[in-house]
């Protein structure tokens, strides 16, 4: 008994005696697997497969197939276009949401301290802090112009009150197009600053960590620690450079140095810009400089001193 091209099996070549067998033991192998709990997903069918025989004569023989039912499970539908639409919906969904909560962040140390005081009294102890950073800033300034020491003590709470009042109301020029609410924060060798960038229907906090430190009189150092808009981290040498570019507009004599494998930017204090006398000018020297939990000293002396070759 052999197979023909098409799998079945035609039976015209074998003897009687064992197409007869043949056709006796299929039958009984389907009711045994029946009887066993296993003729569900069997079937046969009986076709018939024409044949030549020896003669020449056409005839025809009716050949077997087992053959299994379909049990494969059904196809999953949850591949359509349908359910890429919602996948992909929910991704655009889940990624805004990631954007917007890093828009959102703000380091400990530049969040607004929650107001204790509302009304009238609020309003008062913002006035207060903003004419004492004034007065601090007015005395600072005409003692730096004077021969003799001189020192300024700054809160971190008076300097935020006068960013977030009266520079908005009367410098409003100082602030770029598109920025607003800068602030500031002070802690141990460091100084936190803090502006908002407009990016549409975002406003995300542009952020940087300054360690300060005094190098010489009236040279500091500062390196950016950290920076970031947002939870996003933003490089540091990149913003030290725009730093840079800001207080070289504003006249003071910058530069980036590499010092202890670090990009640090050096700023030396400039001379003072009181009346000279003979060609006689004051200079201002940074002595001190203290950074504390919401705090900053600063203090130093201003002396006179004559151009070399006089």
């Amino acid at each position: 008994m052999r197979p023909v091209e098409t799998g079945r099996w035609s039976g015209l070549d074998d003897p009687p005696a064992e197409r007869v067998a043949r056709r006796r033991i299929v039958p009984e192998a389907l009711r045994s697997r029946k009887d066993a709990g296993m003729g569900g997903p069997m079937a046969t069918s009986r076709r018939d497969t024409p044949a030549i025989g020896g003669d020449g004569a056409k005839r025809r023989a009716t050949g077997s197939e087992i053959r299994f039912a379909d049990t494969a499970a059904p196809t999953d539908r949850r591949g359509g276009p349908r359910w890429r639409l919602i996948a992909a919906a929910g991704a655009v969904v889940i990624t805004g949401g990631a954007v917007i909560a890093a828009s959102c962040y703000q380091p400990p140390s530049l969040r607004r301290s929650p107001a204790t005081l509302s009304g009238v009294d609020a309003a008062d102890a913002e006035a207060r802090h903003v004419a004492r950073f004034i007065s601090g800033v007015s005395a600072l300034h005409a003692a730096a112009t004077r021969t003799g020491p001189w020192e300024g003590v700054f809160t971190a709470d008076d300097v935020n009150a006068w960013l977030a009042n009266d520079l908005p109301r009367n410098h409003p020029r100082l602030l770029p197009p598109g920025w607003s609410d800068p602030r500031v924060g002070f802690e141990p060798r460091h100084a936190w600053f803090g502006i908002r960038r407009r990016l549409g229907p975002l406003r995300p906090l542009v952020w940087m960590r300054l360690e300060a430190s005094l190098r010489s009189a009236g040279e500091v150092l500062l390196t950016v620690a950290d920076a970031g808009i947002g939870a996003i981290p933003l490089p540091g040498d990149t913003l030290l450079a725009i730093l840079r570019v800001r207080l070289v507009d504003a006249g003071y004599p910058v530069a980036i140095a590499r010092i202890d494998g670090r990009s640090r930017l050096v700023l030396r204090m400039p001379a003072g810009d009181g009346p000279a006398a003979r060609g006689i000018r004051p200079v201002v020297r940074l002595a001190a400089l203290r950074l504390d939990d919401g705090e900053l000293l600063v203090a130093g002396d201003t002396a006179l001193v004559a151009p070399r070759g006089e």
